[in-house]
């Protein structure tokens, strides 16, 4: 019978940085692009035709984007 090794465990990181200054251009730029072309959808309402994004909150009451699904263009 073998036996199982065990995996080496990982320590994660027990904060996350916080973005650069051009992150956060990026990511400005990134939203303004998604509404400009009508692909972004308000948190709780039904994703209308051609929206691929919506804007939710986590757990800890931060907004997030999330794709809920592709568009083929």
């Amino acid at each position: 019978m073998k036996q199982k090794k065990n995996k080496p465990t990982v320590q994660l990181p027990r904060s996350v940085p916080l973005p650069a200054e051009s992150d956060k251009s990026e990511q400005a730029q990134f939203i303004e692009t998604l509404k400009a072309n009508r692909q972004l959808a308000p948190e709780g309402e039904p994703l209308p035709p051609g929206a691929t994004h919506q804007i939710t909150t986590d757990a800890q009451g931060r907004k997030r984007i999330v794709r809920r699904r592709f568009s083929a263009i």
